[in-house]
């Protein structure tokens, strides 16, 4: 029995290596010396895990890859280029089997059209990772669910790259850390012209981007970033969750219905319009807005906490319910907030309104205050209504002021009775 052992088990050992099989290296050099003169050639010959080493040169052709996962390995992007110039993708990955992915290492991958409908890089179904690569144009992994079979599962990962632009849907966590886009980059759960939804989970840090747009299902998380304006869009049952620490913005534009927290982040201009659906807080802290801010119609549970706003600021709590607080920010400019109408919630409390004569807190007209108040302690020690706490007044009707105390007193307006068109806090002290 020992010996029949050990005559098989080589034999078995043959065969799951020869079964398994390892993954080789195909040189390309197009100055002859390695196993292929173009990249084609060594892909080709490649079986799926294989490597393709690209040596420095300018190699211009169309590279298909069908049906397997490689990865392309180049000397560096300065030296070794890989450049097309007719109508399709310079490189283009089909067919590719889930869940593996392909890589393009220290490459430049470049097209001779600047047009956004001949991309450079197209992959479905997979990630393609990108490290220390150059795209020159478009990076675009698409999910097309309605395909035979279905191919969803989509993303990227890139490193230390440079894209002209990136466009992302499908349903695969990706990643992009250190690297830059010129143009824009598009973030998407919406497959095939917004058909059929998925969730794109991306984390990206210490990236720079001219231009991000955040859409569909994107659950989206931001670290030290960089970008012109973001946009952040949803709605229809649907929406993105966006978390962005340390980031240095130009301005953040929010559409619909979105989950948006912003943290420690230095912004242009904040923009925020609710949507017709059930709505989805906003959360700020410790950030510093340069320009202006615009916000309308807070479905509740918004959080404006300790933040510094420089320019024009305005907030509309059409409906804030559950509770919504504006507490501890500085206002440098004209402010007006807008109370919630019926029997909703907004505190706006501990705050430093220094341009005061411009600092307008109210609710829209023929609407009722309902559980809106201001307060700082540094003149009153416990919460007053408007009626009794001195130095504060009684607003007059219609257009009056509510209450000529300013920055240090401490009053709130718990269910008054009185319908008012607006109200106004006229600065008596600094």
């Amino acid at each position: 029995m020992r010996r029949n052992a050990t005559v098989v088990l080589p034999v078995i050992l043959v065969i799951l290596c020869w079964s398994t099989g390892f993954a080789v290296t195909h040189v390309t050099d197009g100055a002859g010396g390695g196993d292929y003169l173009t990249v084609q050639e060594g892909v080709n010959a490649a079986a799926n895990g294989d490597t393709v080493l690209i040596m420095p040169g300018m190699y211009c052709e169309l590279v298909i890859v069908d049906g397997k996962c490689l990865t392309f390995e180049g000397q560096g992007p300065s030296v070794t280029q890989i450049f097309w110039d007719g109508l399709e993708p310079t490189m283009e990955f089909l067919n590719t089997p889930p869940p593996q992915e392909s890589r393009i290492a220290d490459i430049t991958v470049a097209h001779s059209f600047d047009l956004r409908q001949v991309h450079t890089v197209v992959w479905s179904g997979s990630i393609i990772a990108f490290d220390s690569a150059v795209i020159g144009g478009g990076a675009i992994g698409e999910a097309h669910p309605s395909a035979v079979p279905p191919v969803v599962h989509t993303g990227i990962e890139a490193y230390d790259s440079t894209f002209d632009w990136i466009i992302v849907s499908g349903d695969r966590a990706s990643t992009i850390e250190g690297c830059t886009v010129s143009t824009q980059a598009v973030l998407s759960g919406w497959y095939e012209d917004a058909v059929t939804m998925g969730e794109l989970p991306v984390t990206s840090s210490g990236s720079s981007y001219e231009y991000i747009e955040i859409a569909g299902l994107c659950t989206f998380e931001s670290t030290g970033d960089t970008a012109g304006d973001v946009w952040i869009f949803g709605g229809l049952a649907t929406s993105s969750t966006v978390v962005i620490d340390g980031g240095d913005l130009g301005a953040v534009v929010m559409r619909y219905d979105n989950d948006v927290t912003l943290n420690d982040c230095i912004i242009g201009d904040v923009s925020r319009h609710w949507g017709e659906y059930p709505g989805f807080p906003l959360r700020m802290t410790e950030c510093l807005v340069t320009d202006e801010v615009d916000m309308f119609g807070d479905p509740g549970g918004c959080r404006l906490i300790h933040n510094t706003f420089l320019g024009w600021f305005y907030y509309d709590a059409e409906d804030a319910s559950p509770y919504s607080a504006i507490r501890s920010n500085i206002f440098d400019w004209y402010t007006t907030i807008v109370g919630p109408v019926s029997s909703s919630n907004l505190a706006v409390t501990h705050n430093d309104f220094a341009y005061e004569p411009w600092t307008h807190i109210g609710v829209e007209a023929d609407s009722l205050f309902a559980n809106i108040w201001y307060e700082d302690p540094r003149f009153c020690g416990v919460d007053h209504t408007i009626e009794d706490c001195s130095p504060c007044v009684l607003a007059a009707h219609d257009g009056g002021d509510i209450g000529a105390f300013g920055v240090g007193c401490e009053c709130s307006l718990p269910n008054a009775v009185e319908t008012m068109s607006w109200g106004r806090i006229k600065g008596l002290y600094r």
